[in-house]
Order: structure tokens, then C-alpha cells, then sequence
């Protein structure tokens, strides 16, 4: 899964986890680096806990679309190809 920072300069593959901390803060733990890389940046805790329901959904719906991909015949339905999108942070 990509996602575009919050401040949209990076796009940031996620393989591993993201997470959140008490300040307010989304990351991507990246085990192979063993670093974290900041995603986001947000007023409260709260507020990245809500992002990161939005990103959750985003991959419900994208896993989603994955499953009907598997089911797709472009025989029957061709304008019905999956079209994935990059996840873009929300500004505040």
C-alpha cells in the first residue's frame, strides 16, 4: 500500500506497520531500516487514531476490489477494472 505524506512530499510504501503515538504523530515502522519514517502529524492522539480508521477503511475497500478483481472477466465487463488509488494523508 502507498501512502502520500501529510505534507505531500513523500509517498511512503507501507510493508510493515504504521502506527500512532501519544503526541499526535502516524508513522511507518520500518523494520528493515529499523526506523521510523513520519507520515503525519496531528493536534492529538485522537486525531491520529481517526486517520488511521480512515487508512483501515481505505484498506478494507481496497482488499475489497481485490477480491472482485479475482471474479473479474474483461470478456463480460470491460470498464470494470480495479483502479487503485495512492492513500493521501489529511491535512489537519
Amino acid at each position: 500500500m502507498w501512502i502520500r505524506s501529510q505534507d505531500r512530499k513523500r509517498l511512503v510504501e507501507i510493508k510493515d506497520c504504521i502506527g500512532t503515538t501519544e503526541d499526535g504523530r502516524v508513522y511507518k515502522a520500518d523494520s528493515a531500516a529499523r526506523e521510523d519514517v513520519a507520515i503525519g502529524k496531528y493536534a492529538t492522539e485522537g486525531r491520529a487514531m481517526e486517520v488511521m480508521d480512515e487508512i483501515h477503511r481505505y484498506i478494507e475497500e481496497v482488499e475489497k476490489v481485490k477480491l472482485n478483481a479475482s471474479f473479474y472477466n474483461p470478456q463480460f465487463c470491460p470498464k470494470a477494472e480495479p483502479d487503485f488509488k495512492i492513500f493521501v494523508m489529511p491535512e489537519e
